[in-house]
C-alpha cells in the first residue's frame, strides 16, 4: 500500500513538471506583447516628432521671391522698408491716401507673397484709399524667420509706419487674410483702428491643426498657436468678416467660433459653396469697401 502511495505521489510530481514550461511560454508571450506595444508607440510617436520638428515649415510655407509692385500690376504703389523693433527689415507696398480716404494695413496669409495679392490690392485702392501691405519676416525680401511673436512685431511695425507716414488712427482699417486675420485681430486689440476686415478667419491655428491631425496631441507640441479667439475679446471696433462654407483650409466652424466671440457690431458673410479666401469676389469686395468707407470717416 505504501508503495502504491509512493507511485501515486511520484505520478503527481511527474504530472506537475510541465508547469515551468507553461510559465516560460507566458514570459515569452509577455515579451512579445511588450515589444509590439513599444513598436506601436514608436510608429505613433515618429510622425508626431516629425510634425513637431517641421511645424513651422507647415504653418509658414514661405516664398522669398521679391517682386516690385509695378511689376506685379500695382504701379501707383512704391516699395518701402518697414523696420521692426527687433531689428528685422520688412518689404512693404505703400500708397498714400487721397484726402479724406481710409488707410488700409494689409496682412496676407501664410503662403505666397504680395505679388499674388496685387489684383485685390489694386481694387481696394482704386478709389483713393491708402495702403501699407507688408511681407512677413522671411517672406518676399523681408529679413528674419516667421513665428507668432515675430509676426506680431511685424504687424505693430506696419501700424507704426502708417502713423509715421501721417495716417490718422481713426482712418486705419487692418485687413487680414487667412493667417493674417489672427494678426489683424491682435493688432486691433493693441492699437486704435477704425474697423477690421477679415477674409477667412480662424479661432486658432492650433485648433485648425488639431482638427486636421486629430490622431496626435497637436496642442501639446504647437509652438505658434495663434489664439485669435482670445485676441478678439479685446477688439471693440466694427468687424466685417467673410468666409466660404466649403473652405478646405480653415473649416467654416473655426470662422464661426471666432466671430461668435467677437463684440458687436459685426457682419459675417458666408459664401455658399466657396473655398478659401473670398474677399476678391466682386460682390464681396463691394460690401467690404462700403464697410471701410462707413467706419473710416
Amino acid at each position: 500500500m505504501a508503495a502504491d502511495t509512493a507511485k501515486i505521489a511520484d505520478g503527481d510530481e511527474t504530472a506537475a513538471q510541465p508547469q515551468p514550461v507553461r510559465r516560460a511560454g507566458w514570459a515569452r508571450g509577455g515579451r512579445i506583447a511588450l515589444a509590439l506595444a513599444l513598436l506601436a508607440l514608436a510608429v505613433y510617436l515618429a510622425p508626431l516628432a516629425w510634425l513637431s520638428i517641421i511645424q513651422r515649415q507647415i504653418v509658414f510655407p514661405r516664398s522669398t521671391t521679391n517682386v516690385a509692385p509695378a511689376d506685379a500690376g500695382l504701379p501707383w504703389a512704391r516699395e518701402v522698408r518697414v523696420e521692426t523693433d527687433d531689428g528685422e527689415s520688412l518689404v512693404g507696398w505703400f500708397i498714400p491716401p487721397e484726402t479724406g480716404k481710409p488707410f488700409l494695413i494689409y496682412l496676407h496669409g501664410n503662403a505666397g507673397t504680395l505679388k499674388g495679392r496685387a489684383a485685390r490690392l489694386r481694387t481696394l485702392t482704386d478709389d483713393g484709399a491708402g495702403l501699407l501691405a507688408i511681407e512677413w519676416r522671411g517672406y518676399g525680401g523681408s529679413t528674419g524667420a516667421p513665428s507668432q511673436s515675430g509676426l506680431q512685431r511685424d504687424a505693430l511695425a506696419a501700424y507704426d509706419y502708417a502713423i509715421a507716414s501721417g495716417a490718422d488712427p481713426k482712418d486705419i482699417v487692418p485687413i487680414g487674410e487667412s493667417l493674417g486675420t489672427g494678426l489683424a485681430i491682435w493688432l486691433a486689440g493693441q492699437r486704435q483702428v477704425a474697423g477690421l476686415v477679415l477674409d477667412s478667419p480662424y479661432s486658432s491655428i492650433v485648433g485648425v491643426g488639431a482638427s486636421r491631425y486629430w490622431m496626435y496631441p497637436v496642442r501639446l507640441v504647437t509652438r505658434d498657436p495663434f489664439p485669435a479667439i482670445d485676441w478678439v475679446r479685446r477688439v471693440h471696433v466694427p468687424i466685417f468678416a467673410v468666409a466660404g462654407d466649403d473652405d478646405h483650409v480653415i473649416p467654416i466652424s473655426s470662422a464661426q467660433e471666432v466671430l461668435a466671440a467677437a463684440s458687436e457690431p459685426k457682419t459675417f458673410v458666408v459664401v455658399p459653396g466657396a473655398d478659401h479666401v473670398v474677399l476678391a469676389r466682386p460682390e464681396i469686395m463691394k460690401q467690404a469697401k462700403a464697410f471701410i468707407a462707413a467706419v473710416a470717416k
